[in-house]
């Protein structure tokens, strides 16, 4: 593949997460064929958040997820105390369905999806691949688990 992308990130100063209708008006808005979007409302640590389409045989999931890196959290903080007072030590990234099934169950451990044959491995594929994955990206269980030849792509229309 040949070309340049143009790449920026975009700091912008809000309390929420920016749905897709806003990223691409401010992809639009700037020129980008990619855009990064730092979210936060106060000075301090803020987790990346970020949006998976979960697929596996005749399973269709929205999961979101949110990673606590302890790398990216300022010494002795106000957050850095609270997250260590929970437990947090190290690099979590926080797994939840978004589909109604689950009930709001999240979870920070990947072994903890008992009876479950699609999230264990969904979650520790997106904890393990981080920083590869780009929010919106397919994560297909089925493909990593060696079971089919070629990755399931988007079930969106396009």
């Amino acid at each position: 593949m040949t070309g340049t992308v143009r790449e920026k990130i975009a700091i912008v100063r809000i309390p929420h997460i920016l749905n897709g209708k806003t990223q691409r008006r401010l992809k639009q808005e700037r020129g980008m064929q990619q855009l990064s979007v730092i979210c936060y409302g106060r000075e301090g640590f803020m987790p990346e958040i970020k949006f998976f389409e979960v697929r596996d045989r005749m399973t269709f999931v929205p999961v979101m997820a949110i990673c606590f890196d302890p790398n990216k959290i300022e010494r002795e903080s106000q957050d850095e105390y609270l997250l260590s007072c929970s437990g947090y030590n190290g690099r979590y990234v926080l797994y939840a369905p978004l589909d109604g099934y689950n009930h709001g169950k999240i979870n920070y451990d990947s072994v903890v999806w008992q009876g479950d044959y699609t999230h264990p491995i969904a979650h520790k594929y997106i904890e393990t691949h981080w920083d590869e994955l780009e929010s919106g990206d397919v994560v297909d269980c089925e493909f990593i688990r060696g079971e089919s030849k070629w990755p399931k792509t988007t079930q969106r229309k396009q």
